[in-house]
């Protein structure tokens, strides 16, 4: 039978809890509180996911930085699904003052693999 502590009537802690302590004033500094407006593009994103080969000693947030320094049209990257050693990341592609073609996007994709392949040996899966 568990052993149950009330406190002020309305929390019950039970002897497998874990206590911890949250320094608010450390946290707080280390918070950005100002807010910046970035309002809604008016143009449609492009989105594509990349199925990509790689070694598992390479870590998912190393292979995103390098996705995002590919292009500042880069908005956004996402691991979407891992099997085996594949690993596909959902990408979205948005500029903020025009619809981007798709010969934009397919250079953009050629120069992701070629940087992927150079710096961890990644390659697109057929």
């Amino acid at each position: 039978m568990k052993r149950c502590l009330r406190i002020a009537g309305y929390i019950q802690i039970f002897d497998e809890a874990i206590f911890f302590e949250l320094n608010f004033s450390e946290i707080l500094s280390k918070t950005n509180l100002s807010k910046k407006y970035k309002p809604i593009p008016k143009y449609p994103p492009i989105i594509e996911d990349l199925a990509l080969l790689t070694d598992e000693k390479v870590q998912v947030g190393r292979i995103i930085e390098e996705i995002k320094k590919q292009s500042p049209l880069i908005s956004q990257v996402s691991l979407l699904d891992v099997f085996d050693n594949t690993k596909t990341f959902h990408i979205i592609y948005q500029h903020r003052e025009r619809n981007l073609t798709n010969e934009e996007v397919s250079k953009i994709r050629e120069k992701i693999l070629e940087a992927l392949k150079k710096k961890f040996k990644i390659r697109l899966k057929e």
